[in-house]
Order: C-alpha cells, then structure tokens, then sequence
C-alpha cells in the first residue's frame, strides 16, 4: 500500500487539501495541473486544460481563486482566443465559443467539428477567425456574429499548417514546408506571397521581424519585404514550444523545463541571457504589463516580471536570519541556474518580497554570519553583504569543487571541500582567512549542523557506506574526527537539547522513510532513543522545544510532539499536492519551501479557546490553572518547567516567550 501512494503522489496526483490545526494563509505561485493556454478577461483568467476550462479570479495575483470549472464529455483544450464577450476554444476536432459575458459561468453557443487541430490553431484578427486544421489547409471564419461564425475563406489542404500569426493585411504561418506568407487583405481570397523554407511551428511578428521557432530553437526573419523575406540569425534553444515578445526581451517556453529570456535588442546577435525553471514543461503564456502568466503540464504560474533578468520558479530551502526569510528559489537538478529570494515577513500573511540574487548556475545551500550570506554554488561560494535587504551585494568568492557543504560557527566557516575539510576565520566575512586544511574521508556531506563544540556531519563514505561524523571544533585552527556512527539513510540533521533528529529522505528506499532520533550527550556513544515513521521521506525538520516539525516531501507538512519517545504524537499536519522540501516555524507561523508552488505560509493552531496564562505587570506571568509547565525562548530552547499552582506567579526577563501549560501553547511578551 506505501508503494501505490507513493508511485500516485510521483505521477502528480497527491493528496486532497486536508489538515489537523494547520490553516494555509499564504501561498506564492498558485498553480492547477494539466494547463495548455490561459487567457485573461478583465480580472479574470481562463485557463485550457486537459479536462475542460477553468475560471480564476486574478483580481489579486497573489491569490488567485478557482472559480468554476467547465468539462464536456470531458473536453481536452489546447488555446483561447477572445473577442467581444465571447471566448473561442479549440480542442482536438474543433472549436467552442463561450458566451464570458457572465465570467463566473460561460454558456456555449457554437460548436465546430472538422480536423485534427494542434496546440495553437486559432488566431484572431478584426473579425475573422484563422483555424489551423493540420493537413487539412486553414479555413477562415467570419466572427462578427460570434454566435454563428461562417467560414468565408480556406487555404488548400496539403500543407500541415501547426499556427498562424496576423500582422496588418499579412498571415504568416507555421509549417512543415516553412515560414509562409499570405495576403489575407481580402480574407476570402488569401493569396500565398512567399516564404521561408525553415520548418516552424511557432510564429510572432513585431514591426518588420519575424520570431520563428522550430525544433532547433528560434530563427528571426526580416519581413520588411514580404515579397523576398530573409533569414538573418538563429539562436539554438532545446525544446522550444511557443514565445512572448516584450520590448527587447523574448520568453521562449520551453518544453522540457521552463522559460528561456533572449536578449533580441540585436536581432542580428540574439543571445541568451536568462531562464526561469517550472519543474515541467512550459507551454504558452502572456504578460499583462508586469506580471507573466504561465500556463506548463504541472499547472499555472503568475510571476512578477518586471525585471526579465531575476525571474524565480521552484522553492527547495526557507531560512531565517535577522528578521527575514531567504528562500533557495531553484531544484535540485545541477543544471538549473539558482537565486535566494529575500522577503519581509512583517505580515505573515503577505510576504513581500525584497530583492533576488540569481547567478546562472546550480545553488546548493545559503548561510549566514552577522550581515553576511554564503552562498554554496555548483562553481563557487558567493559571499553576499546582506546589510541593505534590497540591494544584497557581493563582497568576494572562493572556487570551490562541486561537492562542497559550509557550516559557520562563532566566527569561523568549516568547509567540507571534497576530499578536505577546511577551516576559515571569517572574523573579516568579506575576506576568509584559511586557518586550517587537510584530508578528511568523505565522498558527500548531505547535511551537517554545529552545536556546541562539535559539528555532526552526515556523508557517505564510499559507495553505500552512509555515516553521522562528529568532529571535535574545541580549537578551530586543530579540528579532529571525535566519532562516528553508521546509520541506514541519509537527508538532514536537526539538532536540539542533546537530541539529534535525523531526516530519512532517500527516494529508492522510500519504505523505511521516517525520523531518527539520537542522544548525542555523549560523542563518543550515541545510540537512538526514538523512530518516528512518516508516510513519504522525509525532506528535513525544525525543531522547537518539544516539537517538530517536518517537511515530508510529496503531500505533507507534519508536526509531532517528541516529549515522550514511548509514544510520539502527531500534533498538527498539512497535506496537498505539493512537494515540501524546507520547513521554518516562528511566532506561530510556519514557512515552507513548497516545491514550484513557491513560499507558502501556514498559521499554526495548537491551542485552547481558554486562555491558560495571565501576563501581569512587573516582569511576571500568572498562571489560570494547575499543571505541568514549559517555557521557552522565541527560538525554541526550554528555560524553566516545574508544575503550577492556579494563580501562581512566575517571574521573566523582559522578552518574548512561549508558554506550554498542560500541552495548551501561548506566546507572551514581557515588556
């Protein structure tokens, strides 16, 4: 049974929303699943998807609401096309037209069945309609009354014709035999002019150029003539499907893995200059003004695009540093480019977003020291001045190989550089002094965390042999393996109050996912005291007093009570289809990096109605009930327990706290 839901959860399908004490309040990059063309009508967008056309309400981008849904038999629909009030759809043997004067709920009041059509067969000018039929030539519709359109004009059959593209009195079209040009002034008797013998299946025109894409990438034509057209530069792009032109920018989507931004202020030289990973294929889109719609396989994407240079998909690590949450904005395939995403969580329910950092290669992991972030990429650590939020800066970097983990302690950064684990003083962050180099046996570190005067590093030694190393840092310049323990599968290492919990997050050997719990009070005997078994692997945990909180990958943000090792308790769980790689909890709030639905923000509601804690005057609490208690500071380390006496009084320090009373939660802040 473990098997089939996880082999349903890879193929996309995952859980239903359904959570325990969890609310979603933030989600950034909403998408549906099996999306083909999106359009939008005044604050509303529609969307052609494999099963029919959805409706979303765009009125804020940020949260986009699913607000009906359309399917005929079901209807698989490839691109939309509007005009006036009404919505034109073609799907594999035709077209509908939708009546959106009502948007909420659509009527259908034409159908046209006749051919096979492709992903971009309808195109729309003035009043007629241009319909791609494949093999079948083009027939030309008559849309001024769209509740009855009348062809009025064809192209012959012969030519496999995959999309058109209007341009003042000129049809240019996409073919097996080329770019071809028609005079279409008099829509019912087009005239073939000339054409292009490059095969295409996408076309844009702007001014006298024409952006053409087939399976070798882009080919730009100058059509200044359009009675001898010409071939002036090409640009090699993988897998492209269709484009978007916007001033001296093209987005190409791209087939395999997202978007690719051409610099075309040259046409002559056209260069790639940016990409932007969806986690699937990208089909088509528009940009209305600023914002990019995207519709890919896996769903819909609404992006701020106002600087074509730092777009961002896929979210794999949240962290927190000085009041602010940076977020890994890439995945974890070594070939896509990556950027940190810094945001202001003053408002949880509606993080903004400060500045992006993006270099076009692999980032691995991010950490920080004082107001700076070291950013761990495929070629080399980035040191970035992180002082002013919005304009993060680079203050100097070191070549590192590819297998390369940090760990920053004090003022002292501990490189694992395969195959030597290093040692920096980074008392001058801009400028790290190396204070200590030689060979350590790893091959990979999949995770390591310091604590105290050691650092606990997960690696694989060899070819399966997977260990937990604990290395002595008492004297940072004279570093030494202290211990080390075998354990069975490798992800990431929390650790917190003697206890180490270890994330099992191997996909091959998914049957025994769960987490490990360890005493590491002694280094030299660490044995495990506890198992937690979780339905997917787990991705990586955050721990807060007695709770942790745990990223589960496909489906499922969990959070469990670990006080009692003999009977572990599930708290508080979130589930949908999204893929949570990265979890962070503060002020009760949770931040998770969700895969290529981005950041997303959940309130957490472990709680009573009944208040169990009174905030008195003079640096005091005051207990409303007899019980059991913990108190901890706002990062999560316990400062005093003891049982209560209803309306004793306990003393603080000035600052915030949570308090834990017969397991029911509440922050205070003492003034």
């Amino acid at each position: 049974m473990r098997f089939l839901l996880f082999f349903v959860a890879m193929m996309g399908i995952g859980y239903c929303d359904d959570s325990l004490n969890i609310t979603k309040i933030f989600k950034y990059n909403k998408f549906l699943s099996n999306t083909r063309n999106l359009i939008k009508y005044n604050n509303y967008l529609f969307i052609a998807t494999d099963y029919g056309l959805r409706i979303v309400d765009v009125s804020n981008v940020n949260n986009p609401i699913l607000l009906n849904y359309l399917e005929k038999n079901p209807k698989s629909l490839k691109s939309l096309k509007i005009y006036g009030n009404y919505l034109f759809a073609n799907s594999n043997f035709g077209f509908d037209v939708y009546d959106i004067s009502n948007p909420t709920s659509p009527t259908i009041v034409f159908n046209y069945s006749g051919g096979f059509t492709n992903d971009f067969s309808i195109e729309i000018s003035g009043s007629y309609l241009y319909y791609s039929n494949s093999s079948n030539g083009i027939k030309i519709f008559d849309i001024s009354n769209p509740s009855n359109p009348s062809i009025v004009g064809s192209i012959p059959a012969g030519i496999n014709f995959y999309s058109t593209y209007v341009s003042g009195n000129y049809l240019f079209t996409c073919s097996n035999w080329g770019l071809r040009i028609y005079d279409v002034s008099n829509p019912a008797n087009p005239t073939f002019i000339s054409s292009i013998s490059n095969p295409c299946h996408y076309v844009i025109v702007s001014g006298n150029l024409a952006y053409a894409l087939n399976n070798n990438g882009l080919y730009i034509v100058d059509v200044s003539n359009v009675n001898s057209p010409s071939l002036i530069s090409s640009l090699n792009i993988p897998y492209p499907i269709s484009g978007i032109k916007s001033n001296n920018y093209l987005y190409v989507m791209d087939g395999k893995s997202g978007i690719k931004i051409v610099d075309i202020s040259n046409p002559n030289s056209p260069s790639l200059v940016s990409s932007f990973n969806t986690n699937g294929s990208a089909i088509s889109g528009f940009l209305d003004n600023s914002t990019l719609y995207l519709s890919n396989y896996n769903g819909i994407k609404i992006i701020n695009a106002s600087n074509p240079l730092n777009l961002y998909g896929f979210s794999k690590r949240v962290y927190f540093h000085n009041n602010y949450i940076f977020t890994i904005d890439d995945n974890d395939n070594v070939t896509s480019p990556g950027g940190m995403r810094i945001w202001d969580i003053t408002n949880p329910s509606n993080p903004v977003i400060k500045s992006n950092f993006k270099r076009d290669t692999f980032l691995k992991e991010i950490d920080f020291y004082n107001n700076f972030a070291y950013l761990v990429y495929y070629d080399s650590l980035i040191i970035l001045d992180i002082s002013n939020v919005n304009s993060p800066a680079i203050v100097n970097s070191i070549p590192s190989p590819v297998f390369y983990h940090i760990v920053i302690s004090n003022n002292y950064l501990y490189a694992f550089d395969f195959p030597n684990f290093k040692v920096y003083d980074i008392s001058n962050p801009s400028n790290p002094n190396l204070i200590y180099g030689n060979y350590l046996p790893v091959y990979y570190v999949f995770d390591a965390v310091a604590n105290n005067n050691y650092i606990y590093a997960i690696v694989q030694f060899g070819t399966d042999n997977l260990y937990l190393y604990i290395i002595d840092i008492s004297n940072p310049s004279s570093p030494f393996l202290a211990s080390y323990k075998r354990i069975l599968l490798p992800r990431n290492l929390s650790i917190l109050n003697n206890r180490a919990y270890l994330s099992e997050g191997d996909y091959f050997y998914f049957y025994n996912s769960g987490l490990r719990i360890f005493d590491i009070s002694n280094v030299n005997n660490v044995y495990q005291i506890g198992y937690y078994n979780t339905l997917f692997p787990a991705q990586s945990t955050y721990l807060f007093g007695d709770y942790v909180f745990i990223a589960n990958g496909y489906g499922e943000i969990s959070v469990i009570n670990a006080n009692n090792l003999n009977n572990i308790s599930t708290v508080a769980y979130y589930r949908d289809s999204s893929f949570v790689s990265s979890v962070f909890f503060l002020n009760g709030y949770i931040f998770s990096a969700n895969g290529i639905k981005g950041l997303s923000v959940y309130k957490l509601n472990i709680t009573n109605k009944e208040e169990n804690v009174a905030i008195i005057k003079k640096g005091a609490i005051q207990f409303l009930s007899d019980g059991y208690y913990k108190i901890y500071t706002i990062d999560g380390k316990m400062i005093k327990n003891g049982y209560s006496k209803k309306n004793e009084k306990l003393s603080l320090k000035p600052g915030i706290y949570i308090v834990n009373l017969n397991k029911t939660i509440r922050k205070v802040v003492i003034q």
